[in-house]
């Protein structure tokens, strides 16, 4: 494996399909939604207690007048929402899950070698990506590891006076999920992100990979990542384990 220094590899365990064919082909990581995640307290607005101070819901009021671009837009707030904070209050609730569903979060891990994810995430079919993070420094900026706790508290969220969406709902998850040793990447924006494609420096193919797909791989690879080298999982027979085989391309 390419590993100068371990704190700047990133690895990504995808299913064998067309998507991670597709991410590989095009150079880019898909960040999905909270919503797509695969734990439902993750990243949930449920975690989010919005104040019940009358005077944050003034401050709210006051900057929407401030913003209206007209006074037809102005004469609705007034209407609707003036001296009216339990309203207001409301609409920030029934919205607070639509504008946490605009972050996209991409997954990944500190280790190629877990059987555990590769179980999981790729059905020990598909591939592990190794990302190394100097390639591309802008792109993984913010990447931090997930810290795993026995409770979700609630956290307070002050729209107008602390208005960044606290960064626990999207770095802390229940302890049970430990053993995954995440690292989480959040950007404003879900869907596809293009990443410079010399952060690819290894691509490991899953012990059960079937030829098609391999084939696909290969093909890609050759194109795209001839600076990237290509192994397949083997079990190792003196011990339990994995061990990597290079491909002679």
């Amino acid at each position: 494996m390419e590993i100068k220094n371990t704190k700047n590899q990133l690895f990504r365990y995808r299913k064998a399909n067309e998507f991670s064919l597709d991410e590989l082909e095009n150079s880019y990581i898909y960040f999905p939604s909270s919503g797509e995640l695969n734990d439902p307290f993750d990243v949930s607005h449920m975690r989010l207690n919005l104040t019940k101070e009358d005077s944050e819901m003034e401050k709210l009021y006051r900057q929407m007048l401030e913003e209206s671009p007209n006074e037809k837009v102005k004469a609705y707030i007034k209407r609707n929402y003036e001296n009216k904070p339990d309203i207001l209050r409301k609409l920030v609730s029934d919205n607070t899950a639509k504008f946490i569903s605009t972050y996209g979060i991409a997954c990944f891990t500190v280790t190629p070698i877990h059987v555990a994810l590769w179980a999981y995430y790729a059905n020990h079919e598909g591939i592990c990506i190794q990302y190394d993070t100097t390639h591309d420094e802008s792109f993984f900026k913010g990447a931090r590891r997930v810290d795993y706790v026995e409770n979700l508290e609630k956290i307070n969220f002050e729209p107008i006076s602390n208005p960044e969406v606290p960064n626990d709902i999207f770095y802390k998850k229940l302890n049970l999920w430990e053993k995954e040793f995440e690292v989480r990447l959040v950007k404003s924006g879900t869907g596809k992100h293009r990443v410079n494609p010399e952060c690819v420096r290894s691509i490991i193919l899953g012990l059960q990979a079937k030829d098609d797909y391999i084939e696909k791989v290969i093909d890609i690879v050759k194109r795209k990542y001839k600076h990237a080298t290509l192994y397949q999982v083997e079990v190792m027979t003196e011990t339990v384990g994995f061990s990597f085989i290079p491909f002679n391309l």
